[in-house]
């Protein structure tokens, strides 16, 4: 087992090649993230508490679907493309995996939406990032302000 990294410097190398496997993003590329909204949540404009802010991305860019076209000559190119949110992608590599692998990883960078709290991270996991579903939400409560439907009451005293 090795050795925890005790410095800075070895902290922060750590942390960029975490951010690069997970999300295709440098320790550079978070900290501009940061930046945008003061270190707050994009969401709920709130610091960290305990944990630093996570890198907020849309888990479907997993699924795009990456075409590839054999070269038309004997030691032609392959090419791998792929569209993901109004975006293409496209790569020539004389191996069909380089060429795939590079469009991946332009994927995985480009799935990345900002940076939330592990609150308000858990809250868009778990209504599946779906837009619609949290706008029902956010009508449930306004609703609410109504008046419970058990009180028999229309406006809250």
């Amino acid at each position: 087992m090795g050795k925890k990294p005790r410095k800075k410097e070895d902290l922060n190398k750590l942390k960029d090649r975490r951010l690069q496997n997970a999300y295709g993003i440098t320790l550079e590329d978070y900290q501009t993230l940061l930046k945008v909204n003061n270190g707050l949540c994009w969401i709920c404009d709130k610091p960290p508490v305990t944990r630093g802010l996570s890198v907020e991305h849309d888990h479907s860019y997993s699924k795009v679907k990456i075409l590839t076209q054999k070269p038309l000559e004997k030691r032609g190119c392959w090419k791998a493309e792929a569209d993901y949110n109004g975006h293409h992608f496209e790569y020539q590599a004389l191996k069909r995996a380089e060429a795939v692998r590079l469009v991946r990883a332009d994927l995985k960078r480009a799935s990345v939406r900002g940076v939330a709290c592990w609150f308000c991270n858990k809250g868009l996991h778990l209504y599946n990032d779906r837009s619609d579903l949290l706008r029902k939400a956010a009508e449930y409560l306004e609703k609410f302000k109504q008046g419970s439907p058990l009180t028999g009451r229309e406006e809250p005293q």
